[in-house]
């Protein structure tokens, strides 16, 4: 009769030990590579909301507003049909607050091009007038400028004008951004709201009762202030990734991405000064800023 060879419990174990440790030499390079292919289809939706601001100036001789005064639409509906989403832009009622039940059909939606695959999976919801409503997020925000807080504080002087490319009511040109298309925000990423992110953790907390992060909220905005580093109060030195109750907020590995009004898109780091931030925050306010220096 013949042996029977098989493996000795010894090297059964030996076996075992080298497939862990290859898993464990494989898992952070698998992983490297999705935050890669996440961080890069965050800056195409990015990029295809810069140009759809552009189409919308084109058709329309001005930007969009940041949103329209009483319950007219944001910025985030006036732009769906140039980004492909005419069919929920028909779906909208404009003379109807957004959180109106005839605007759920609408607003429910989900817009890929509002997400950035890398933040966390979530939606919005609360109550008006007595009832109930839901909403899809975005994790963008448009620029809105500089927090009132900067100059009563004396952070900047008295004088300095806090109004950014998208405020309420008003419909800027791209040729009134005179400081600059390639110096100036358009839309910054703002990942993970309702929630309040702080400093990577979740608070637990809900921004301004859910209201803050659905795509058609009517301040879907940053006002750049800065935070301190634990992202807990402001204004203060901390720009990226302190905190996403209006700061710039990704979920990528040392940073978040940014989409400047002559369409390119930036991936900023920690290391931005706040009064960079401040600067590339305002279009017509005369400061020199350097590519470089962002």
């Amino acid at each position: 009769m013949r042996a029977r060879r098989g493996f000795t419990l010894i090297e059964l174990l030996v076996v075992i030990a080298i497939i862990a440790i290859l898993i464990g030499l494989l898992l952070p390079a698998v992983q490297k590579v999705r935050d890669a292919a996440a961080r890069m289809s965050c800056q195409n939706n990015l990029k295809q909301i810069g140009l759809a601001l552009h189409n919308y100036e084109n058709a329309n001789g001005k930007l969009p507003p940041r949103a329209f005064p009483g319950t007219g639409a944001a910025w985030g509906t006036l732009i769906l049909p140039h980004i492909e989403q005419d069919n929920v832009f028909k779906l909208y009622r404009p003379d109807l607050d957004w959180r109106d039940p005839l605007n759920q059909d609408a607003v429910t939606k989900p817009v890929k091009t509002y997400k950035c695959p890398s933040s966390p999976e979530r939606t919005a919801s609360g109550t008006f007038n007595g009832g109930a409503w839901a909403s899809s997020v975005s994790d963008f925000g448009a620029n809105g400028g500089l927090d009132p807080s900067l100059m009563t504080l004396g952070w900047l002087p008295a004088t300095t004008s806090r109004n950014g490319v998208f405020m309420q009511g008003i419909e800027l040109r791209v040729t009134d951004i005179t400081d600059g298309t390639s110096t100036t925000l358009a839309v910054v990423e703002m990942g993970g709201r309702p929630n309040r992110w702080n400093a990577g953790r979740d608070t637990g907390a809900i921004q301004n009762a859910g209201v803050k992060g659905p795509w058609a909220h009517t301040h879907n905005h940053i006002e750049a202030r800065g935070h301190s580093a634990d992202g807990t109060t402001k204004p203060g030195a901390c720009t990226v990734n302190c905190t996403n109750a209006d700061g710039i907020y990704g979920f990528h590995t040392n940073g978040a991405n940014v989409a400047l009004m002559d369409g390119s898109v930036r991936f900023v780091t920690p290391a931005l000064n706040n009064f960079v931030l401040y600067a590339v925050a305002t279009p017509s306010t005369g400061e020199v800023v350097n590519g470089s220096d962002f």
